[in-house]
Protein backbone atom coordinates (compact mmCIF):
# COMPACT_ATOMS: atom_id res chain seq x y z
CA UNK A 1 0.00 0.00 0.00
CA UNK A 2 2.83 2.40 0.82
CA UNK A 3 4.42 1.90 -2.58
CA UNK A 4 1.10 2.35 -4.37
CA UNK A 5 0.20 5.60 -2.59
CA UNK A 6 3.74 7.09 -2.77
CA UNK A 7 2.98 9.45 0.13
CA UNK A 8 0.03 11.08 -1.65
CA UNK A 9 -2.57 9.90 0.88
CA UNK A 10 -3.01 10.00 4.62
CA UNK A 11 -2.65 6.58 6.22
CA UNK A 12 -4.34 6.31 9.62
CA UNK A 13 -2.57 4.25 12.29
CA UNK A 14 -5.37 2.81 14.44
CA UNK A 15 -3.95 1.10 17.52
CA UNK A 16 -6.22 -1.51 19.07
CA UNK A 17 -7.12 -0.55 22.64
CA UNK A 18 -7.00 -4.21 23.74
CA UNK A 19 -3.34 -4.39 22.71
CA UNK A 20 -2.60 -1.42 24.97
CA UNK A 21 -4.79 -2.04 28.01
CA UNK A 22 -4.43 -5.75 28.78
CA UNK A 23 -0.77 -6.81 28.41
CA UNK A 24 1.68 -6.34 31.27
CA UNK A 25 4.57 -5.58 28.90
CA UNK A 26 4.25 -2.74 26.37
CA UNK A 27 7.58 -3.47 24.66
CA UNK A 28 5.94 -5.33 21.71
CA UNK A 29 3.72 -2.30 21.11
CA UNK A 30 6.73 0.03 21.24
CA UNK A 31 8.54 -2.10 18.65
CA UNK A 32 5.44 -2.29 16.44
CA UNK A 33 4.98 1.50 16.54
CA UNK A 34 8.66 2.10 15.82
CA UNK A 35 8.64 -0.24 12.82
CA UNK A 36 5.37 1.15 11.48
CA UNK A 37 6.32 4.80 11.85
CA UNK A 38 9.65 4.13 10.12
CA UNK A 39 7.80 2.55 7.19
CA UNK A 40 5.39 5.50 7.06
CA UNK A 41 8.20 8.07 7.10
CA UNK A 42 7.21 11.13 5.14
CA UNK A 43 3.54 10.11 4.82
CA UNK A 44 0.83 12.10 6.57
CA UNK A 45 -0.52 9.88 9.35
CA UNK A 46 -2.75 10.40 12.35
CA UNK A 47 -2.08 7.97 15.19
CA UNK A 48 -5.16 7.06 17.25
CA UNK A 49 -6.07 4.69 20.03
CA UNK A 50 -9.36 3.20 18.92
CA UNK A 51 -12.47 2.11 20.80
CA UNK A 52 -11.17 2.51 24.32
CA UNK A 53 -13.80 1.34 26.83
CA UNK A 54 -11.72 0.42 29.88
CA UNK A 55 -8.27 0.88 31.32
CA UNK A 56 -8.55 -2.50 33.09
CA UNK A 57 -7.01 -1.13 36.29
CA UNK A 58 -4.13 0.57 34.42
CA UNK A 59 -4.96 4.32 34.49
CA UNK A 60 -1.35 5.14 33.56
CA UNK A 61 -1.68 3.31 30.23
CA UNK A 62 -2.96 6.36 28.35
CA UNK A 63 0.16 8.33 29.21
CA UNK A 64 2.42 5.33 28.55
CA UNK A 65 0.90 4.64 25.14
CA UNK A 66 1.01 8.32 24.22
CA UNK A 67 4.74 8.40 24.95
CA UNK A 68 5.22 5.19 22.95
CA UNK A 69 3.32 6.63 19.97
CA UNK A 70 4.70 10.18 19.96
CA UNK A 71 8.41 9.35 20.05
CA UNK A 72 8.57 7.29 16.84
CA UNK A 73 5.99 9.50 15.13
CA UNK A 74 8.25 12.52 15.71
CA UNK A 75 11.44 10.62 14.88
CA UNK A 76 10.11 9.36 11.53
CA UNK A 77 8.00 12.40 10.56
CA UNK A 78 10.29 13.81 7.87
CA UNK A 79 11.18 12.19 4.58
Amino acid sequence: MLEATQGRYCIMWRQSAAQVVFPDDLEPIRKHLETGMRKLQGCPRPVVLRELETLHGHPERLREWTRLAVRPAERWAQA
